[in-house]
């Protein structure tokens, strides 16, 4: 048997042209598919539907493609999803193939992938013993399934797990079930606790004495280093991705796994990396990422508050779920997926007016990141472009656009003076291209810009400058500026 992996990018909650076009080029076989792991565009809390609307829109697609039911497709394949894209992630799915031929004992061992679910979980099994078992005995017949003979040789536990709204969790507990929590959040996250415990007993990572209901958010030595769970309201079961390497399967993927020691720690990656034949550096070049089909990650915030010595508040925000801080926080330590370079040197648009039309914004000037001064000048330059637009529409042949330049120009010019003055404070490195840049004085630079304004005052629903000179200092405007303006 050979397994392979497709990645395809996911433009909205209900995009599978990416699958739908591997189809019709023959790139995939759709009754090859065995697992489908993806990033949505929702929350990924427990009203995130999302998640079900995209595995709805692909197992129609598989069943148009196979001509089994929807319902048949979902039972036979895992559609994993996990919801929550913020900061630079980006949503996407990895579709799981395996091509079925006569398994032949190989002395290499390649990529190897199982499928298994539990029975249906009521809301009084989450985070429960039952669940602890059955996730388990799944763990175990997935293995068996992909011919993976040692638990040493699995490197990743997929486990999608059921969550539930406030009303089946009451409705459960009249009915006599004895839910964790009536908190559809947390009973959401006893359940991803109770599925790793499952993992972790089924790979002989914990003892089964360990692996019990009251270790469940106490007992943080019992843990799995290959599991992933995540939960949602679009399953009703646990369902189980296992992947791992077999002498029994051909084919030129492989897999590694390594645990990340917080959110910020990049050598959990980096080591995974090395173990599959790549450099130990912080970036891989953009052909050697070229080689990777997938990346999965998975984390938590810490529960102590604290990373490498210092509070985070993720746990404490009342507005938004730890959950989605961390998914932020971890996606950029990616060495993976390449480095986005721009250019982001001071820069200027001259002239910014012209016949019926201004620049303003990062449209007319853009400042060094560093400086920290882009987003409170784009504010007031709008304000600026709104006062002086308003006064060339209203007051045809005044000086209102002319003004606004002049004001640009010396806003400009101060920024300029205050940021190589900033930087020639250190003088370690004046020949290093970096402090060299930023402290190169062009000729006739220097000195106290004033711009003389004409007399002719801006239309009544602008300003009424009551000076006529636009000073700068230290980079920051002087003078009464207008009585109706900023």
């Amino acid at each position: 048997m050979q397994t392979d992996v497709h990645r395809f990018p996911l433009a909205d909650p209900g995009d599978v042209q990416g699958l739908r076009q591997a189809i019709a080029t023959g790139l995939v076989d759709p009754r090859e598919i065995v697992a489908v792991i993806g990033k949505t565009h929702g929350n990924g809390l427990v009203n995130d539907y999302t998640r079900g609307f995209l595995t709805q829109s692909l197992a129609f697609l598989i069943s148009g493609a196979t001509g089994e039911t929807p319902d048949a497709i979902r039972q036979r394949i895992p559609f994993v999803f996990s919801g929550g894209v913020e900061g630079v992630l980006s949503p996407h799915y990895s579709v799981f193939t395996v091509t079925e031929s006569r398994s032949v004992e190989s002395a290499e061992k390649a990529l190897a992938i199982g499928v298994a679910f539990t029975p249906e979980l009521a809301p009084g099994d989450v985070g429960r013993q039952r669940q602890i078992d059955l996730t388990a005995e799944a763990v175990i017949r997935a293995m068996r399934s992909a011919n993976i003979q040692s638990s040493s040789d699995v490197h990743f536990v997929q486990i999608k797990g059921p969550a539930f709204t406030l009303a089946e969790i009451l409705a459960d507990a009249d009915a006599g079930g004895r839910p964790a929590s009536d908190n559809p959040g947390k009973l959401m996250g006893l359940g991803r606790a109770a599925s790793a415990l499952g993992v972790a007993k089924a790979l002989g990572e914990i003892p089964a004495s360990r692996a019990v209901e009251s270790a469940i958010g106490r007992d943080f030595e019992a843990f799995s280093s290959v599991a992933s769970c995540s939960a949602g309201v679009e399953v009703r079961a646990n369902e189980v991705i296992v992947v791992g390497m077999s002498s029994q399967w051909s084919g030129p993927l492989a897999i590694e796994h390594a645990p990340m020691k917080d959110a910020l720690d990049t050598t959990g990656i980096r080591s995974a990396l090395s173990g599959l034949g790549f450099p130990d550096v912080l970036q891989l070049s953009s052909k050697q990422a070229s080689r990777i089909r997938a990346v999965f990650v998975k984390c938590e915030a810490s529960r102590d508050g604290v990373i490498r010595g210092k509070s985070h508040t993720m746990l404490n925000d009342g507005d938004i779920d730890q959950q989605r801080h961390i998914r932020a926080a971890v996606g950029p330590a990616d060495p993976v997926s390449g480095a986005l370079v721009r250019p982001c040197a001071t820069a200027r648009l001259h002239p910014v007016i012209g016949p019926g039309w201004l620049a303003t914004g990062d449209a007319s000037a853009a400042y060094d990141p560093l400086s920290g001064q882009g987003i409170t000048k784009s504010l007031r330059n709008g304000v600026l472009a709104a006062y002086a637009a308003a006064d060339a529409l209203l007051k045809p042949g005044s000086l209102g656009l002319t003004r606004y330049a002049a004001i640009l120009d010396a806003q400009f010019a101060g920024y300029q003076r205050a940021h190589r003055a900033h930087f020639a404070r250190e003088t370690r490195w004046a020949s290093a291209p970096f402090w060299a840049r930023r402290q190169f004085v062009p000729s006739g630079a220097g000195g106290q810009i004033s711009v003389a304004f004409p007399k002719e005052v801006w239309h009544d629903s602008c300003w009424k400058p009551k000076c006529q000179t636009y000073e700068t200092k230290n980079g920051r405007p002087t003078g009464n500026i207008g009585a109706n303006g900023p």
